[in-house]
């Protein structure tokens, strides 16, 4: 950056307002991660010799889980200590925004780095990659479609109190992408907590490999140009009002890396390791298409921001009254289990869909004990009337048929705002929302700019059709007889150019 200080330092903040990193990883030629000072490291941390453990990072055998789950930690945390933590201080100091994106993509391959989750809480403004224009949400390995990876960037945000959430979005969506293909990526990734697109790219020519360089371009260059201000004025208003309010979740699905980290190896990893990310992968996308509010949580970040708090298990800014540990986790960082014992104790709840027995790779009795507590409650599956239970604390309540329906709830001063999405490409989606009796709807038309007053009933029911790729804006004000005032400042916004940009939120303790 010292080049960069010589030339633009002065405008650091300002024209210059922050830094974009792409795809920074620990992958190395040979597979087995490696660093000057890797076994002095290790040693410090777990008190044996990694020198003469190092065949069960290839080999099932022996304490094969505890050592491959002692490197994965280490990794991590060196990846965090020498790279996420000196650039957050570095911008910090030189009042920049750091955003930019790891390889969301690969997991549950540990190739990459360890835990991507832990990774954006060192970024003031966290992003991620969503390219092309194939909708999968089966894969934990596709980009759109892949709730998951958004889940993960969108709780980070909500645990660390950051306004902004990034994507680098289109890219290699292909010459032929329709405007309505356009609005539905867009729209999806919005609904699950993006608020600031990235769009992929802008090329001055066309000149040789250029054209076939991840289409489309977002410049004169397509034929479109001159009237896509149209969509991006509809994305700037999302991208303010789904950056204002406060999404809050009270319930938190903790991530099976540490189970991942036991089944990964460099050289091949087991069977495993696949399976228990498409389990996860089905289990996360099974909850947002039944409207389930939620939160993903990384175990770092839990070591670093949890704490219990009367009873509620809290992670940085967010607060969370339940707890689930999803199908097929066996292992669980020792930080989570001293929390999680406090946590029951006080009268929290925990869900399991499964039997962890061990804690930093090794079993351990005590956890086998929570495990088999009469205050935990254990689910086979994710039954309706479990989800129906798991929504019922919600002051709006969704239903829905056909199409496919996601959502998402933003806590205002004077009211909430809902955002419901069809990502269905040719299915109408059509439901009914219930509300508490004596608010007033709005409907915010984010295309024009323009707030209608949205009919319901007195008891506080309201209906809804989305078209296919559609989607629909809705605030509900607590009272009838106070204005809507969050609702007044930016939304007409004539110009995306006019989109409040910066997202700051201050310091904040590691």
């Amino acid at each position: 950056m010292k080049g960069y200080e010589m030339q633009f330092g002065n405008q650091f903040g300002k024209v210059v307002p922050g830094i974009f990193t792409d795809e920074p990883n620990i992958v190395t030629s040979g597979g087995l991660r490696w660093t000057p000072d890797l076994f002095e490291q290790f040693e410090k941390r777990w008190g044996y010799d990694l020198k003469l453990f190092l065949p069960l990072l290839s080999e099932e055998t022996g304490e094969w889980k505890k050592v491959r789950y002692h490197y994965m930690e280490t990794l991590l945390q060196l990846f965090i200590d020498r790279w996420a933590k000196p650039w957050y201080a570095y911008t910090e100091k030189n009042n920049l925004i750091w955003t930019g994106h790891y390889w969301e993509h690969g997991w549950p391959n540990m190739n990459d780095g360890p835990d991507n989750m832990a990774m954006y809480a060192w970024h003031q403004m966290p992003g991620i990659d969503m390219l092309f224009n194939q909708f999968n949400e089966h894969s934990p390995q596709a980009q759109f479609g892949n709730i998951r990876a958004v889940k993960e960037l969108r709780s980070v945000a909500n645990q660390m109190g950051y306004k902004r959430t990034l994507s680098e979005t289109y890219g290699g969506g292909g010459w032929d992408v329709t405007f309505k293909d356009l609005k539905r990526l867009g729209d999806w990734e919005y609904v699950l907590g993006v608020n600031y697109m990235n769009q992929h790219l802008s090329h001055q020519t066309l000149a040789g490999a250029r054209k076939y360089d991840y289409p489309p371009v977002f410049t004169y260059h397509s034929p479109w140009w001159n009237n896509y201000q149209v969509l991006n004025d509809y994305f700037a208003r999302l991208s303010y009002l789904l950056s204002e309010g406060k999404q809050e979740n009270r319930i938190a699905v903790i991530e099976p890396n540490a189970t991942l980290w036991c089944y990964y190896s460099h050289t091949g990893s087991n069977p495993r390791l696949i399976q228990i990310g498409e389990s996860f992968q089905t289990f996360v996308t099974t909850l947002e298409k039944n409207q389930v509010e939620y939160d993903l949580a990384s175990e770092n970040i839990i070591k670093d921001q949890g704490r219990i708090v009367n009873g509620k298990f809290v992670i940085g800014k967010a607060v969370y009254s339940t707890i689930i540990l999803p199908p097929h986790t066996e292992n669980i960082s020792r930080h989570t289990f001293s929390l999680l014992q406090q946590f029951m104790y006080e009268g929290g709840k925990l869900i399991c869909f499964s039997d962890p027995e061990n804690v930093d790779g090794e079993k351990n009795k005590d956890l086998i004990d929570l495990m088999q507590s009469e205050k935990m409650t254990r689910e086979e599956s994710l039954t309706k009337e479990l989800m129906e239970e798991l929504n019922g604390e919600n002051v709006i309540r969704i239903s829905h048929e056909k199409g496919n329906l996601y959502h998402q709830r933003r806590r205002y001063a004077d009211g909430e705002l809902i955002f419901l999405v069809n990502s269905s490409m040719d299915e109408k989606t059509s439901g009914q929302l219930t509300y508490p009796e004596g608010s007033a709807l709005y409907e915010l038309d984010a295309l024009t700019g323009t707030i209608y007053a949205y009919p319901g009933n007195s008891k506080g029911i309201a209906t809804f059709e989305v078209d296919p790729a559609g989607s629909l804006l809705l605030f509900r004000r607590k009272s009838r007889y106070h204005r809507v005032r969050s609702l007044q400042i930016g939304y007409y916004l004539p110009s995306a150019s006019r989109e409040k940009q910066h997202c700051r939120t201050g310091n904040r303790e590691p």
